[in-house]
């Protein structure tokens, strides 16, 4: 993008978490929310989904706050990551929330 601000937030020392980059770290967690929500049905389902929701999101936030603060430079493509995981925050909270109660009959 103009500016050059993605390829300053991905030159520096906050683009790699354990010498991974954290773009694949952020895409390990989108597709473990999906394979969550794919594979585990049920309100246990939906808490874990709800849970690694808000977990991707601080995540999201805290890389946000460094691109911003730290590095001082923006990222368009990071930017869209944060808002789709508050989006899928959003969703997971509704779904979690709106949810029928499960009872068990004896």
């Amino acid at each position: 993008t103009g500016g050059g601000g993605c390829a300053t937030v991905q030159a520096s020392e906050w683009s790699e978490l354990a010498g991974l980059p954290v773009a694949l770290l952020g895409l390990l967690g989108y597709l473990g929310i999906l394979g969550t929500l794919l594979a585990w049905p049920g309100e246990s389902g939906r808490l874990a989904v709800l849970v690694a929701a808000w977990g991707g999101l601080a995540f999201s936030a805290y890389l946000q706050y460094r691109a911003f603060v730290t590095v001082e430079a923006t990222c368009v493509w990071c930017i869209a990551s944060a808002l789709t995981m508050g989006l899928l925050t959003l969703a997971a909270t509704a779904r979690y929330l709106v949810a029928p109660a499960v009872t068990i009959e004896t």
